[in-house]
């Protein structure tokens, strides 16, 4: 997929902005957007090749059954 986002729905937890070091094995395979497509920064992230990394922690109501997402 060509310059991929992930679109952060309703009942997700906190966004968690996370900056990585620059000399990290780290992909950034997606970035997160408002409902107005104001980018919010890195989203889905590969680390060293291996680990995929949502950075999100779980809604306090709903748990982690909260946590929807679809590709645009």
């Amino acid at each position: 997929m060509k310059n991929p986002r992930i679109t952060v729905l309703q009942h997700t937890g906190n966004y968690l902005q996370l900056t990585y070091q620059a000399d990290s094995n780290v992909k950034i395979w997606s970035s997160a957007y408002t409902f107005i497509d104001q980018k919010l920064g890195n989203f889905m992230a590969v680390i060293d090749d291996h680990i995929i990394v949502f950075p999100m922690n779980q809604d306090p109501k709903h748990g982690w059954e909260s946590q929807f997402s679809s590709y645009k």
